[in-house]
C-alpha cells in the first residue's frame, strides 16, 4: 500500500507541474482553431451496473472561466458496490451561459484523433483493471470500450469491477488530455500521457466500495 501512495503522490506532483494552458498549446505554427480552450464547467461520471441495477451519478461543477483545467482536488464521493461490473461513461458540457449550454463531448467526438482520457486511482479500489491507473504509465492496462478512427484509445466508455470493500479514502482522477497534431507529427499515441498535451480537465472523486 505504502508503494502505491507513494507513486501515487508523486503522479499527483506531475500533474500539478503540468501547464495549465489552453488546448493545441502555444505553437504559433498552429492554426488559431488549434489554440481554443476547451472551456469545461460540468463533468458527469455514470457508473453502470453491467449486471442491472441504478447507475451510480456523480457532477463535478465549476463556474470557473477556465472550466477544470487546474488541479481540483477532491470534494464528491462515489459509492459503488463491491465485487461488481460497470461501465463507466463520461459527459461533459460547458454551462457558463444557462441559455447556451455546450456539449463540449461531442466536440471531443469530432476530434477524437486528438483526445485521450487517462485514469488513476490510489487505494484497491479494482481488480480489474488492477494497479494505479495510466496516468503515470499510459501502457498500463485501463478497460477502454472505445477508439478514434486511428484505433487508439479515447476513454469515454471505460470497463470497470471492483474489489472489496474499501480503507482509508481512495482517490479516483479523471484527466481529459488534448494531444493536437503538431508541426504535422501526430501528437497522440498509445504511449501518449500527461506529459504530452494539456488539460481539458483534471478533476479528482473520493471514493468508496462497500
Amino acid at each position: 500500500m505504502r508503494t502505491i501512495q507513494k507513486s501515487f503522490t508523486l503522479v499527483l506532483l506531475m500533474v500539478s507541474l503540468i501547464t495549465i494552458s489552453s488546448c493545441g498549446g502555444d505553437d504559433s505554427s498552429e492554426p488559431v482553431e488549434s489554440n481554443l480552450p476547451e472551456i469545461i464547467t460540468n463533468v458527469v461520471l455514470t457508473f453502470t451496473p453491467t449486471d442491472g441495477g441504478n447507475p451510480v451519478i456523480t457532477t463535478a461543477e465549476t463556474s470557473n472561466q477556465v472550466g477544470f483545467r487546474g488541479d481540483f482536488p477532491a470534494s464528491k464521493q462515489i459509492d459503488l458496490m463491491a465485487n461488481t461490473t460497470y461501465t463507466l461513461t463520461i459527459d461533459f458540457t460547458n454551462s457558463l451561459d444557462p441559455n447556451n449550454i455546450i456539449n463540449i463531448k461531442d466536440e471531443v467526438l469530432a476530434e477524437a484523433t486528438e483526445h485521450k482520457l487517462l485514469f488513476i486511482w490510489l487505494g484497491d479500489l479494482f481488480v480489474n483493471p488492477t494497479g494505479n491507473g495510466n496516468a503515470d504509465n499510459p501502457l498500463d492496462i485501463i478497460n477502454y470500450n472505445d477508439q478514434d478512427s486511428d484505433g487508439l484509445p479515447l476513454g469515454l466508455s471505460t470497463g470497470w469491477t471492483t474489489g472489496s470493500s474499501t480503507t482509508g479514502e481512495p482517490l479516483f482522477r479523471v484527466l481529459l488530455m488534448h494531444q493536437p497534431e503538431t508541426n504535422g507529427q501526430a501528437l497522440k499515441s498509445v504511449s501518449s500521457g500527461i506529459n504530452n498535451g494539456n488539460r481539458d480537465f483534471n478533476i479528482v472523486w473520493r471514493m468508496n466500495i462497500n
